[in-house]
């Protein structure tokens, strides 16, 4: 009977042991780069990875939150445009810069991050509303569904040239009167931009900066991670 007892205990100690490993190894799936790591072993070829990389990454928190930051900055843009728009004669056109930047950038960001916040819910089985076109990856099974997301993919391309554009044509005008006087004077009455304005402006332009370095970084290091490195997940 001793021995009954110790080789059940054991028994039961061993399966605690292995459930264990197994919550542990299903948690790290259930991470980013796991999910990358698992989308990499379903690949068929590197186009096939990169799509489900890209789509894994588009609904991450790390995007959403960046989307977030974005739609905050793209509203306080056209805020800025609206208020200060008699206020900077040395560059009219900045004024016009952040109107329409603010404006298309508001959309697009919101669109992106409710699209993205949808697609999650969609995956994490907390919406149900789905469309039962939407396949397990994000991808559509008919061919009117997938004529619908090349639709979408084409206006998205369009919006995203037209705001790093936008953004280029930005820049020019901005640094192009590095530091103007912030108040009018009688010698140069139209030689002016509001302190403010210009101020806030180069803010954008730095977070903007920061956004871009950050999210290819991000991209980068994390294909990287997952392609050659994250492998050992799967051996253990």
């Amino acid at each position: 009977m001793p021995c009954s007892c110790c080789c059940c205990t054991c028994c039961h100690n061993e399966e605690d042991e292995n459930k264990g490993q197994w919550d542990r190894r299903d948690s790290q799936y259930d991470t980013l780069p796991g999910q990358l790591v698992v989308a990499s072993e379903e690949s068929e070829n590197c186009i096939d990875y990169l799509t489900r990389a890209f789509h894994i990454i588009s609904i991450s928190l790390p995007s959403i939150c960046i989307e977030a930051l974005l739609v905050l900055l793209s509203f306080l843009m056209f805020i800025f445009g609206c208020k200060y728009v008699d206020e900077c004669p040395r560059q009219p056109l900045l004024i016009i810069y952040h109107i329409i930047g603010g404006g298309v950038g508001l959309l697009f960001t919101l669109w992106l991050m409710i699209r993205a916040i949808r697609r999650r819910r969609q995956e994490s089985g907390l919406d149900d509303d789905d469309d039962h076109s939407v396949g397990g990856h994000g991808y559509t099974d008919d061919s009117t569904g997938k004529l619908k997301d090349n639709g979408i993919w084409f206006m998205e391309l369009i919006a995203l040239m037209f705001l790093c554009s936008w953004f280029i044509i930005g820049n020019y005008w901005t640094w192009t009167i590095y530091i103007p006087d912030g108040e009018m004077s009688l010698q140069k009455p139209l030689s002016w931009c509001d302190r403010t304005l210009y101020m806030f402006t180069l803010v954008s332009f730095a977070i903007l900066y920061f956004v871009i370095l950050f999210g290819f970084i991000l991209v980068i290091s994390l294909l990287i991670y997952a392609r050659f490195c994250a492998r050992s997940m799967i051996n253990e």
